[in-house]
Protein backbone atom coordinates (compact mmCIF):
# COMPACT_ATOMS: atom_id res chain seq x y z
CA UNK A 1 0.00 0.00 0.00
CA UNK A 2 0.67 3.53 -0.80
CA UNK A 3 -0.43 6.60 0.43
CA UNK A 4 -0.11 10.48 -0.29
CA UNK A 5 -1.72 13.40 0.72
CA UNK A 6 -4.25 12.90 -1.61
CA UNK A 7 -4.65 9.12 -2.69
CA UNK A 8 -4.26 5.38 -1.87
CA UNK A 9 -3.24 2.72 -3.80
CA UNK A 10 -3.39 -0.93 -2.45
CA UNK A 11 -1.94 -4.10 -4.17
CA UNK A 12 -3.52 -7.25 -2.28
CA UNK A 13 -1.76 -11.02 -2.56
CA UNK A 14 -5.22 -11.59 -4.71
CA UNK A 15 -3.96 -9.57 -7.39
CA UNK A 16 -6.42 -7.04 -6.41
CA UNK A 17 -6.10 -3.51 -6.76
CA UNK A 18 -7.86 -0.32 -4.87
CA UNK A 19 -7.05 3.31 -5.47
CA UNK A 20 -8.52 6.08 -3.48
CA UNK A 21 -8.94 9.73 -4.11
CA UNK A 22 -8.56 10.47 -0.35
CA UNK A 23 -8.97 14.53 -1.45
CA UNK A 24 -12.74 13.66 -2.76
CA UNK A 25 -13.54 10.29 -0.85
CA UNK A 26 -11.95 10.19 2.68
CA UNK A 27 -14.06 7.26 3.74
CA UNK A 28 -12.56 5.32 0.82
CA UNK A 29 -16.19 4.74 -0.48
CA UNK A 30 -15.54 4.35 -4.36
CA UNK A 31 -12.53 2.22 -5.56
CA UNK A 32 -11.17 3.79 -8.37
CA UNK A 33 -8.64 1.28 -9.78
CA UNK A 34 -10.53 -0.01 -12.72
CA UNK A 35 -12.01 3.67 -13.80
CA UNK A 36 -10.01 4.43 -16.85
CA UNK A 37 -9.88 7.55 -16.30
CA UNK A 38 -7.46 7.28 -13.60
CA UNK A 39 -4.88 4.96 -15.18
CA UNK A 40 -1.94 7.08 -15.54
CA UNK A 41 -2.48 7.89 -11.31
CA UNK A 42 -2.76 4.40 -10.77
CA UNK A 43 0.62 3.74 -13.30
CA UNK A 44 2.10 6.41 -11.11
CA UNK A 45 1.48 4.89 -7.89
CA UNK A 46 2.04 1.39 -8.54
CA UNK A 47 5.54 2.29 -10.11
CA UNK A 48 6.71 4.65 -6.96
CA UNK A 49 5.16 1.39 -4.80
CA UNK A 50 7.55 -0.83 -6.52
CA UNK A 51 10.11 1.31 -5.98
CA UNK A 52 10.21 1.61 -2.59
CA UNK A 53 9.45 -2.11 -2.37
CA UNK A 54 12.70 -2.52 -4.07
CA UNK A 55 14.68 -0.01 -2.25
CA UNK A 56 13.24 -2.20 1.24
CA UNK A 57 13.92 -5.02 -0.01
CA UNK A 58 10.24 -6.18 0.22
CA UNK A 59 9.97 -10.18 -0.23
CA UNK A 60 6.83 -9.32 -1.27
CA UNK A 61 7.60 -7.78 -4.52
CA UNK A 62 8.12 -10.80 -6.72
CA UNK A 63 4.84 -11.88 -5.32
CA UNK A 64 2.65 -8.99 -6.05
CA UNK A 65 3.84 -7.77 -9.01
CA UNK A 66 4.79 -11.28 -10.72
CA UNK A 67 3.40 -10.42 -14.16
CA UNK A 68 4.44 -7.34 -16.30
CA UNK A 69 0.79 -6.85 -17.20
CA UNK A 70 0.16 -6.90 -13.45
CA UNK A 71 -1.13 -3.37 -13.99
CA UNK A 72 -3.44 -4.41 -17.27
CA UNK A 73 -4.50 -7.52 -15.77
CA UNK A 74 -7.52 -6.75 -13.76
CA UNK A 75 -9.32 -4.56 -16.21
CA UNK A 76 -10.83 -7.73 -18.05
Amino acid sequence: MIRTRDWKYSVFGSGRRELFHLAEDPHELRDLARDATFISQRKLLEQQLREWMRQTRDPLLETLFASSAAIEGDRK
